[in-house]
């Protein structure tokens, strides 16, 4: 398409994929493999998707069934009573909605901005999960920790892993509340290949998994474990009381060299170092001092010495990237929890109220369902802004615009191809006008990764 919006092929491409996930035709077809579809009923497999859709998509804490009737009247002209909707709610619905989003995350897009972007990594995987309390009438789904009022016995942990080159999906899964992160670590471990980068907190770290990493020709980005004693070549400990003073003496930014880290089993590694500041330092001595109240432990003077530095450990060789780059390129890890900030704060993940199992089910899932519909077309905008201008959009403002304006963004998915094309040029100048991803104040944003990964 020429003109004021040309769009680059990628865009074209990625927008028919996502429009592709819920069609008229894949969602009969889903409907009659889940048993969902037996007979013909005014209540299609498109017009239940799109109640649900239009549920997931209100933030009130309320979802009536009278609310989605009425929806069902005034958007396809379908009356259907509250008990004739309330008996579509069964095992095989949730089953529907569940295959919809399972073919969602299985084809979801993948766009590149710039190829030159951590072009020496396949793919740059951050990963991390959430967990939040379910009602205890789910617990025969998601199985919760219970025991006091703080938990459930029902709890659902969502594992989340996206490729930050690509905004494509790598991993959606949804486990018990009471699965760990670590255990997810070890049996992933096979969905790793040659070339990737893994950036994940402590939680996801063991010399096992940093084994595991290796031996895939994979490449890894973690901070140093606390409990983890470190060696040099010769077998000594590292004196981190001497490499603090010396750092400070001498005024070093970055101290890098090679050592073997366990106190049992060792691996080899490569440990990059700075100093931390009075604010950090303070910041972790607190969070151990709080964590340790509850076990009645004490703060060891290493553990304390520890966190006036830095410690990051990787295999990606020096050559690739620098200590700093190592440092640096670890903060990118924090655009997944901005992910999940969204997640519970602009779309209510966390806040379904309570309802009839199945029909709780089918409300949870179709809301993750338009969540990545809403990720998906915030990087197609992103895309086609980037394509044009050479600035990036705020992914988060245009979620926030494309959730609370969920008429048009039912039409670029559901409506014609030229209808579609038409309400996509009004999302772009809607997130055109003030929606452009900003530098933050003396902090390191993810423009300055974004700039400084792509030249270098």
């Amino acid at each position: 398409m020429k003109g004021r919006y040309s769009y680059p092929s990628e865009v074209i491409l990625n927008f028919n994929v996502l429009r592709s996930s819920l069609t008229d035709e894949l969602l009969e077809n889903c409907a009659k493999e889940s048993g969902f579809k037996r007979r013909n009923s005014k209540i299609t497999p498109s017009i239940f998707i799109d109640m649900l859709l239009y549920c997931a998509s209100l933030n009130t804490g309320k979802y009536s069934l009278s609310q989605t009737g009425a929806y069902s009247f005034e958007t396809f002209g379908v009356y259907a009573s509250k008990q004739s909707i309330d008996e579509r709610f069964n095992v095989s619905a949730q089953s529907f909605v569940k295959s919809i989003l399972s073919h969602l995350i299985a084809n979801y897009i993948s766009i590149s901005l710039e190829e030159s972007y951590l072009s020496h990594f396949e793919r740059v995987r951050i990963k991390d999960s959430t967990k939040f309390i379910l009602p205890d009438f789910l617990k025969e789904y998601y199985r919760g920790a219970g025991g006091n009022v703080k938990t459930s016995k029902a709890g659902i942990s969502i594992q989340f892993e996206y490729d930050i080159k690509s905004a494509s999906i790598v991993e959606l899964v949804l486990t018990d509340g009471t699965r760990n992160d670590i255990t997810d670590a070890k049996e992933s471990l096979d969905c790793i290949g040659s070339g990737d980068l893994i950036i994940r907190d402590l939680g996801y770290c063991s010399l096992a998994v940093l084994e595991g990493i290796k031996q895939r020709e994979a490449f890894f980005i973690y901070r140093l474990m606390p409990s983890l004693s470190v060696f040099d070549f010769h077998g000594e400990e590292i004196n981190f009381k001497r490499i603090y003073e010396k750092m400070r003496k001498y005024s070093i930014p970055y101290l890098e060299m090679i050592v073997y880290i366990g106190n049992k089993g060792r691996v080899m590694t490569r440990l990059c170092i700075s100093l931390a500041s009075e604010k950090a330092y303070n910041q972790r001595l607190n969070k151990l001092k709080k964590a340790n109240q509850r076990r009645k432990d004490n703060i060891s003077e290493n553990s304390k010495l520890r966190f006036k530095l830095n410690l990051f450990i990787t295999n990606v060789p020096a050559y690739i990237l620098s200590a700093k780059d190592i440092q640096d390129l670890y903060h990118i890890r924090w655009q997944i929890e901005l992910i999940f900030k969204q997640w519970k704060s602009t779309c209510g993940i966390h806040q379904i109220p309570t309802m009839k199992v199945y029909r709780f089910l089918c409300v949870f899932y179709a809301k993750l369902i338009l969540i990545l519909t809403c990720s998906a077309l915030a990087n197609l905008l992103n895309a086609y802004y980037y394509h044009k201008n050479k600035k990036l959009l705020s992914i988060h403002k245009c979620m926030r615009t494309l959730w609370n304006n969920f008429g048009v963004l039912r039409i670029v998915i559901k409506k014609e191809e030229k209808e579609a094309y038409k309400n996509f040029r009004k999302l772009i100048d809607k997130v055109s006008a003030n929606h452009c991803l900003e530098r933050k104040n003396k902090k390191l944003s993810y423009i300055d990764l974004f700039i400084r990964f792509t030249e270098s």
